[in-house]
């Protein structure tokens, strides 16, 4: 296929750090994906945020003029893309000779591993402070400029904190609002609420390694060497589960809880998720495009200076937009005067300078008249007595 056919073919998906093309679990698997099935003939813009995309959602695939949002929908267009006529893919199907029985336990395993083992992911990246000022916050202001560096990063934490709410996973306000005092009162009630709340941490932690260890003894039953359901390649639960792995266990996490637990009990699903990861992201595996927004510099908004050149002759449209500019910069400095002028008009600056000494004097002699004053007064009060 040729670079052509790769263009008409984008994937729009959150930018990567950690050595994946994706922090977000939905368009790594979408990464996969396409990796498995069109390989090397995609390629990818990478978002910042969702309203950068055509659909307001990440991922979004764009091809010819259609355009489809989220992994599932996204999969099921991929997948029917064989059997559509002169479109140049074959072998798109990764659930190919599935029966519909097997079919309905993958779709149902499909929903359960986005909710549950997506739960854990944001878990770990937006809920433990931690991990989300020690390793996501800083991924994601890389990601932005400088201004949106202060909102987007939170803004992006906002959105995962009512789901992880209603899964219970969202973690308490710990130290990140207030610090110790080196020097404080210990007051029984205090210490009685440092330890409610070192009770609570632990308490929070305990529950979720519990969810954790479920959702992994679930998937390692299912894990059929090589891959699930026991299949010989690949599928679509095998991608949706492996990117989910590769998220927990690849970023250096600082609060480690459930990668430590993949990593020491789960050994057969990290095997599954690596292989996974050789075989489309490794360095054997096909180049993956990268479309680039292009970047207008600050000096392409100045007008060109006039430089006399023998060689170039201007055209009449770069004069027109030479003239436009320059009108535009006139009626910008002709706006600038007028204001001034204008409130200017009724400002007077004064300098005013003060000598103490003299000041100081003149406070005297107002305290010396006011008490001959009172001497006065006394003494034409004893003179009616």
């Amino acid at each position: 296929m040729t670079q052509t056919q790769a263009d008409q073919v984008l994937l729009y998906i959150r930018p990567g750090s950690w050595d994946l093309p994706s922090i977000d679990p939905s368009c790594l698997a979408a990464v996969i994906y396409l990796q498995l099935t069109i390989p090397g003939n995609f390629s990818i813009f990478e978002c910042s945020s969702p309203d950068l995309s055509p659909t307001g959602q990440l991922p979004t695939l764009i091809h010819d003029h259609h355009s489809v949002a989220l992994l599932l929908p996204i999969i099921k267009y991929i997948s029917g893309l064989d059997k559509r006529r002169n479109t140049g893919f074959a072998n798109t199907d990764l659930d190919h000779g599935m029966c519909m029985v097997e079919r309905s336990k993958q779709t149902a395993w499909f929903a359960h591993a986005e909710t549950h083992l997506g739960n854990l992911v944001y878990y770990m990246q937006y809920s433990l402070h931690s991990n989300w000022v020690g390793m996501t916050y800083p991924a994601i202001a890389l990601m932005l400029n400088v201004t949106q560096r202060y909102y987007i990063p939170h803004k992006i934490r906002d959105m995962y904190k009512p789901r992880l709410d209603a899964a219970g996973l969202w973690s308490l306000p710990e130290v990140e609002t207030e610090s110790k005092k080196p020097f404080r009162d210990i007051t029984p009630v205090n210490e009685k609420a440092a330890n409610t709340n070192v009770f609570l941490r632990a308490f929070e932690k305990e529950k979720a390694i519990d969810k954790a260890k479920l959702i992994f003894d679930m998937y390692s039953r299912i894990l059929n060497n090589p891959y699930f359901l026991g299949r010989d390649s690949p599928s679509t639960l095998d991608v949706v589960v492996s990117a989910h792995i590769l998220l927990l266990s690849r970023p250096p996490y600082p609060n480690p809880i459930i990668q430590q637990l993949l990593l020491d009990h789960y050994a057969p699903l990290i095997t599954h998720a690596q292989q996974i990861f050789t075989q489309t992201l490794g360095i054997s595996a096909p180049t993956i495009h990268k479309v680039t927004p292009p970047r207008v510099p600050w000096r392409n908004l100045l007008p060109s200076l006039p430089v006399s050149s023998k060689n170039h002759t201007r055209s009449a449209d770069e004069k027109r937009y030479d003239r436009i500019r320059w009108s535009f910069f006139g009626l910008v400095a002709g706006c600038m005067a007028t204001y001034l002028a204008i409130v200017g008009r009724n400002v007077e600056i004064k300098i005013v300078t003060i000598d103490n000494s003299k000041g100081q004097s003149e406070e005297e002699m107002e305290e010396e008249d006011a008490g001959d004053e009172a001497g006065v007064r006394a003494e034409e009060g004893e003179t009616t007595q």
